[in-house]
Order: C-alpha cells, then structure tokens, then sequence
C-alpha cells in the first residue's frame, strides 16, 4: 500500500474516523493494528520479522536499564512471536485474496495450511529460539551492572545488525564471492536464497537500535508497555521512508493523549497535497523522461545525457521529500510531529550545507550513533578521515549492496567534515 493510492484513501479515511471516535488507549491500540495491516499490505510475512525486531528490542532496553523482566514482560513478547511465526510465516497466505476496490475476501480454506517443511522449519526455529532466550534470561540477571547493559546493547544491536544484512545483502555477498571464483576459470556451487527484501527494514531497524543505545547511555526511559514499544517501531506514517525518528522525540507523543486541533491539521492537510504534487505530478512525470534516456538501447546526445540528469536530481528529491512530506502530514492529522526529514538542500551553497539539508534524519543518525562514538574528530586529523571515511560507506550500504551505493558512501565523505558530521 502505498500513499498515492486508492488503497491508502480508504485506508486512512477508514483510520481517522476510528480515531476520532475512540478513547486514547484504544486510539493507540488501533493505530497499532492499522500499522500493520499497513505494512503487511505488501507481503503479510513481512510482519514477522517486524515483530521479532520489537519483541527483541522491547526486551532488550528492559534488560539493560532494570536488570529484570516481570513474568509479564518475558511472557507476551515470547507468545507474540510465536503467534506471528504461525501466523506470518506458516499459513499459506497466497490463499486468501483482499482487496479495497473492490471490496472483496475470498479465502481459500483447504489450501490455507502449509504444505511444505520450510514453513514448519520457520515455526520450529521460532520455538527453539524464544525457549533458548527464555533459558538465557536468569543467566543474564546474575551479570554485574556493568556487563549485563553492555552484553544486553551488543546482543541487540548485533541481532538487529544481523536481521538487516541477511536479507539486504546476503545474495550480494554470494554473488560478489561468485564472479571472483568465476574470473579463475572455476564454477562455484553456491546456494542462493530467493529472499524478499522486506519494505522498509533499514528504517525500522535503525529506529530500534537508536532505542536501546540511547537506553544504554541514560539518554532515554524503557517503557514498561509492549504494545507501546511495537506502535513506535510500527507507526505507519513514517515506516517505510522515515524519517528515521527517535524514541525520545516520537515515543512520549504515542504514550500521552493527543489533542486534535484544526490548525495542525489543516498543516497536516497541506503537507499532504503538497507531497503529492511533488511525488506524482513531478517525480512521476519526470520519470518517464528520464527513463526514456537512461534505458535506451539507441544513441543519444550528450545533452541528452546531461538533461536527464539534472532531471534525475528533481526527480530523486521530489520522490523521496514528497513521500516525507505525505508522511508527516498524516501524522500531524493524527496529532503527532514528525522530523524534517529535507529542508530545501538544492539552495545549499555548500557542499557539506547540502548533506545538512538532505536525509536529515539519516545524516543525524550516522553522526549521533557511529561516527562521534568511533571517536569524531576529537583523535586527530587522520582518524577524522578515517572515521568520515567508515561511516560515510556504511551510510552508502545502508541504500543498498550496489556498487553505485559504494561509491556514493566512499566520494561524499570529501564533503562532509566542515559541518556534518564534524560536532565534537
């Protein structure tokens, strides 16, 4: 489902008037649910890896403030993975047919249980892992207040790590290996696994971890409320294009009752339209142009060249700052504010003004949690490179395993150091 559509109308028109109808905790409690039908409107097994990343995290930033998890806390995140591993993953989805326009259900019901072994595989591993954590739990209470918060944020972080680069890059990897092989004269036997990347993974991922580090340096309160947590990593408004938000700028806004006022709204209202000018009257229309050029098999020009590239550039920031802009308008209908995620970066005068004022919520985000803790600019000049150089090509992977994402991490780091990255 995505924003310039008939579906997310519907959706949302069926959203906001359950909103404004229900009580705050019920209000949360629907927005939770409406995320993830959201969400799983692309693929519902995407669900369960976005459940597994809250149960883990929720659990985690408990651990590494209080040391404790009531039996309550231990128990729901534990039976709601479960749930999802048997709902998500188990069930042969392809079953039943949903759809908005028209309205329609049809389901499958002798084709609706799973018939291969990977799908009870999946179920299996889910169990195995939730009695192995469960088994793990009192050892990790009987650490010292200085291990056990260390240990809980290097477990987290490192699963959150590990989710994101298997399905992001695990078949770049086995192919580069491949090709390498292949230039010898051999032919390599891998297996490649036909993984789906899961919409919006580098945003929700990121979102957890910044959670749990901030957890960890005193920055930010756990919440006791599972169902609290899973509605920050899954508010559907900025799940699949961010802005990358903070626990401690986005979570106090779903935990607290929020007042509807007309002005918000209206700017909600606003930024909307304003978002689908740019995304679909501009982005979209220019695509096709640009397409035109770049996926040609004939001969252009150099100014043909040229013009489609420039092109590119309003295209790539109509698209991607037209979705934030639909994105926060939705959230300021709903009474919540979200980051500025672009502010204007083609007026930049610099080249570093420009990486200020462009993925703010991403630059922010690599400057606050990776390259100030590898130690800034504060150990000398060559570390500062060497440090620039470290988070700009993670900040390039991030976009994706392509080479053109390599290269663009590797060269930006030459104009980063005067102002984005450099705050001691």
């Amino acid at each position: 489902m995505i924003f310039n559509s008939i579906d997310f109308l519907i959706f949302f028109v069926i959203v906001y008037s359950l909103y404004c109808l229900l009580p705050f905790r019920w209000q949360n409690r629907m927005l939770l649910v409406a995320s993830y039908i959201f969400y799983g409107w692309w693929d519902v097994r995407f669900l369960f890896l976005i459940i597994l990343s809250t149960s883990f995290d929720f659990s985690s930033g408990l651990m590494i403030k209080e040391g404790r998890l009531t039996n309550q806390q231990r128990l729901l995140p534990s039976m709601v993975v479960i749930m999802a591993a048997l709902a998500f993953i188990t069930i042969r989805w392809e079953a039943v047919e949903l759809s908005l326009h028209p309205l329609k259900l049809s389901i499958q019901w002798g084709q609706i249980l799973p018939n291969q072994l990977s799908s009870w595989g999946v179920l299996i591993s889910t169990l195995v892992a939730v009695i192995l954590a469960n088994c793990l739990y009192p050892r990790l209470t009987r650490l010292n207040l200085t291990t056990r918060p260390k240990f809980c944020l290097i477990l987290s972080v490192c699963g959150n790590l590990g989710l994101l680069g298997f399905f992001k890059y695990f078949n770049f990897f086995i192919g580069s290996i491949s090709s390498i092989i292949q230039s010898f004269g051999a032919e390599p036997d891998f297996v490649y696994l036909h993984v789906i990347l899961p919409v919006g993974i580098s945003f929700y991922t990121f979102q957890s971890m910044s959670y749990t580090i901030d957890i960890y340096r005193q920055k930010l309160e756990p919440t006791k409320h599972f169902f609290d947590f899973a509605l920050l990593v899954s508010f559907f408004p900025q799940l699949v294009a961010g802005p990358i938000e903070r626990a401690s700028h986005l979570l106090p806004q779903l935990t607290k009752p929020r007042h509807l006022q007309f002005e918000q709204s209206t700017r909600g209202l606003f930024l909307i339209l304003f978002g689908l000018f740019k995304k679909v009257a501009i982005a979209d229309s220019i695509a096709k142009s640009v397409n035109a050029i770049y996926n040609t098999r004939g001969s252009v020009s150099w100014a043909d060249i040229v013009l489609a590239t420039l092109l590119f550039t309003a295209q790539i920031y109509c698209d991607f700052s037209g979705y934030t802009d639909i994105a926060r308008g939705v959230a300021k209908i709903l009474g919540v504010e979200l980051m500025t995620n672009f502010n204007l970066p083609y007026f930049s005068k610099t080249a570093s003004e420009f990486w200020q004022r462009w993925h703010i919520s991403l630059s922010t985000w690599l400057r606050d949690y990776l390259y100030i803790p590898l130690g800034g600019n504060r150990k000398g000049e060559l570390r500062t490179y060497i440090n620039l150089m470290i988070t700009m090509i993670l900040g390039g992977l991030w976009h994706g395993a392509r080479l053109e994402f390599r290269i663009l991490g590797t060269i930006s780091r030459n104009f980063t150091l005067p102002v984005s990255l450099s705050r001691k």
